[in-house]
């Protein structure tokens, strides 16, 4: 429960935040707790002269209507203290005002238990319950984010080995292109010198087949020419002497007959052998 509420006034006169103050205290609570209030004028150096403060409190009272509108409803006197912040050094008002404030809360033995009570312990527990859960949520969620980075952290680590490794392959592939390219240019050109050296040969050849196709040419005028020659003159010997005049000719060895067959021969030497072999056997027919 409660002891004692004080109500601290700062000035000479109480302000319009102090009264929103007021009209908070006794809404959120309710009308009883005036009777547990006490109005505390702070900084307030004659607060051991009983005229002083009650000629202060008469000049608050007319300072505005909210400050009438407030002590009237005030049960208990107002209190006067002079408490100057700490760093001001020693000084013996602070410690009287800290002993005035003590002595009448230690009088102040009544214990005021308002309803609203219940309900703020309620809330405030379950705020603290919901504290607690949102606590264990926002760990739960920080481990989920710091798993995700982990995740994400592998995940980029395996990305960028995989990059790597495709990065290598395409060097790879590319060094290996431009060999296969180097190579197919080397065939390509190994096949045009082939085919240059084809060329080459063909012609050679068809030279050569067409100066041996002229030569043979050449040998055959040449061979029919004598063939002619030779029958001319055979022809001749034929009428001169007849075919008995051949035989003894041949067979006696003349030397004309045996020229003129040698000249017949020229190449064809085993040709003319058998037309010589085959002139003693016409004669012996005869």
């Amino acid at each position: 429960g409660i002891n004692a509420v004080y109500f601290f006034v700062t000035g000479k006169r109480i302000t319009n935040t102090e009264a929103d103050a007021w009209d908070i205290l006794w809404k959120v609570f309710d009308a009883e707790v005036l009777n547990f209030t006490t109005i505390v004028r702070t900084n307030f150096g004659k607060f051991r002269d009983p005229k002083a403060t009650e000629q202060n409190t008469k000049e608050m009272k007319k300072s505005s209507t909210a400050a009438r509108r407030i002590m009237s409803n005030v049960k208990n006197p107002i209190m006067y203290v002079d408490n100057p912040p700490a760093d001001y050094g020693d000084n013996p008002n602070r410690e009287d005002s800290r002993k005035i404030l003590l002595g009448h809360l230690a009088l102040s033995q009544k214990v005021f238990k308002p309803p609203v009570f219940k309900e703020v312990k309620q809330r405030i527990s379950n705020h603290v319950e919901e504290a607690r859960r949102l606590a264990e949520e926002r760990a739960q969620l920080q481990k989920q984010i710091e798993e995700m980075k982990r995740a994400q952290d592998i995940a980029a680590k395996n990305q960028a080995q995989a990059q790597a490794r495709l990065e290598e392959q395409l060097e790879e592939m590319k060094r290996a292109r431009d060999t296969t390219a180097e190579d197919l240019a080397k065939v390509q050109e190994l096949l045009e010198a082939q085919k240059e050296k084809m060329k080459r040969d063909q012609d050679a050849n068809a030279r050569e087949q067409a100066e041996a196709r002229a030569l043979m040419h050449r040998l055959c005028k040449q061979e029919k020419k004598e063939d002619d020659e030779v029958s001319r003159e055979m022809c001749n010997l034929i009428r001169e002497q007849g075919n008995k005049g051949i035989c003894e000719t041949v067979l006696g060895g003349a030397g004309k007959g045996v020229d003129m067959a040698g000249r017949w021969v020229g190449s064809k030497v085993d040709a003319a052998v058998e037309v010589v072999k085959a002139v003693p056997e016409s004669c012996s027919v005869m």
